[in-house]
């Protein structure tokens, strides 16, 4: 027959071996528990920097009031209509610096065209302006 307190012995020795991996679980949950916290935390300071920049967006001024018109670049603001106009076959003598600097601004540009090769026999171009603007009625 066995000996009574070397078997409550092995139970014991049985006992803590069990309770040492159940206590080593609960760390390592505790650990993950506290590194989904950390994570739960760091999302909530980035929504509240992104609340914040809202905030500033949406507290930027409105555009003034009144009737004006703005050069057009890529889609016209809200509360704001596109116009767009144009002026061809203005006449020039000559294209060069003196007279004449093609320029694009936004969605308008001044361009240019020779008319007749630029040769002795025609030595005229033709100038040309687009423009494209945003216009606000109030």
């Amino acid at each position: 027959m066995y000996n009574n307190k070397w078997y409550l012995a092995v139970w014991f020795m049985i006992a803590l071996a069990f309770a040492a991996q159940a206590e080593e679980g609960l760390v390592q949950s505790e650990q993950r528990l506290t590194n989904d916290l950390d994570a739960l935390r760091e999302r909530v300071d980035d929504l509240d920097a992104l609340r914040t920049r809202v905030q500033a967006l949406e507290s930027r001024p409105a555009w003034p009031k009144g009737k004006y018109c703005v050069f057009r670049s890529g889609a016209c603001p809200a509360g704001f209509s596109q116009i767009d106009g144009r002026m061809a076959a203005i006449w020039m003598y000559r294209k060069d610096g003196g007279y004449y600097t093609p320029k694009d601004f936004g969605n308008s540009n001044f361009t240019w065209h020779n008319n007749g090769g630029g040769n002795a026999s025609a030595p005229y171009w033709h100038g040309e302006i687009n423009l494209s603007v945003c216009c606000k009625q109030q």
